[in-house]
């Protein structure tokens, strides 16, 4: 519905690069980003197919929990367009999958974040399969097992 929406001009996503592509949305499991160039053509567009996704899978979309973020738009747009949509008017930086999304890069509290994320993330997978490699090994491994089972573990996802 999405890529219709915007081969029929009703939805315009935000154009990046030198090669001036247009993205309309970004998706991640049960995570999405839909991305406009800011006109309210473009709103009613996702409202409708947000709609209309809901009557067709028998699933919610949680207004509750989505925001309206914009970048260079006037307050009142923001405020109207969030009415619109049923949600909540967000403002940079936010998290996405965790992760800051619009924070200045030159700033090392942005940087730290992220390391914490990978840190968290590496440390669950370090104790799941670690605990398997003793179970295997009796209690005794090598760095050399860490590392097939890490590489091996890698292949596998």
């Amino acid at each position: 519905m999405v890529q219709l929406a915007v081969s029929l001009d009703l939805w315009k996503g935000f154009i990046v690069g030198k090669d001036k592509i247009q993205i309309s949305h970004l998706q991640f499991v049960d995570d999405t980003l839909l991305l406009t160039q800011g006109d309210w053509r473009s709103l009613e567009t996702i409202k409708a197919i947000l709609q209309n996704f809901e009557l067709v899978s028998g699933l919610k979309v949680n207004f509750s929990k989505s925001n309206l973020i914009g970048m260079n738009m006037p307050d009142q747009w923001l405020e109207q367009g969030a009415n619109l949509l049923n949600c909540r008017r967000g403002a940079f930086p936010f998290k996405y999958l965790g992760l800051p999304v619009g924070d200045h890069p030159a700033r090392g509290a942005m940087w730290q974040v992220i390391v914490e994320v990978v840190q968290r993330r590496l440390a669950l997978w370090e104790n799941k399969y670690m605990l398997k490699i003793e179970e295997s090994t009796s209690g005794r491994c090598s760095l050399e097992v860490l590392v097939l089972m890490f590489c091996s573990c890698c292949f596998l996802f």
